[in-house]
């Protein structure tokens, strides 16, 4: 049985304007998620709910004791710092947050999906060398939850071992 052609059209724009619904409501909570606001490496103090995950080098987050330490990587902290921007444009899910432009310290927003939970990822490129360079990472959730320290963690991770490559 063959629709008219009025049911079809109707059909594809019901369809054109839940798709545009579904974009809109998912950009909507990206810009309405409770931002926690920059990380402050040197006074970083953990939350008290565990719901974030630190990697970072003793030298630097003096206050708080990170889960991780983070490698030093072969490459000028200019270069690690675009290797990190690069990754975070076709990462899944994440959006650069506004920064200064050449800032060492960058902030992004990641999504496990188009309607979960936002996880706010703060980066401090830090020079070793002209030629070595290391990392300051730190994410916490925009909705507290205990359980998501390993899902952060691993999350942390996976960004890392990007800039391992």
């Amino acid at each position: 049985m063959r629709l008219p052609r009025c049911a079809a059209g109707l059909i594809g724009a019901v369809a054109a304007l839940a798709l545009i619904g579904a974009v809109a409501f998912e950009r909507r909570l990206i810009a309405t998620s409770a931002d926690p606001g920059p990380a402050n490496f040197p006074a970083l103090h953990r939350l008290d709910s565990r719901d974030d995950a630190l990697i970072c080098p003793k030298s630097v987050c003096v206050s708080a004791k990170p889960d991780l330490m983070p490698p030093i990587f072969t490459v000028s902290a200019a270069r690690l710092r675009q290797k990190l921007l690069a990754y975070a444009r076709g990462a899944p899910g994440a959006g650069e947050i506004h920064t200064k432009q050449g800032s060492a310290q960058l902030r992004f927003v990641q999504r496990s999906s188009p309607f979960g939970a936002a996880l706010f990822i703060d980066v401090l490129v830090i020079a070793r060398s002209s030629e070595a360079a290391t990392l300051a990472m730190y994410a916490r959730g925009a909705a507290a939850s205990p359980l998501a320290h390993a899902s952060d963690l691993a999350r942390l991770r996976i960004w890392l071992d990007a800039m391992s490559n």
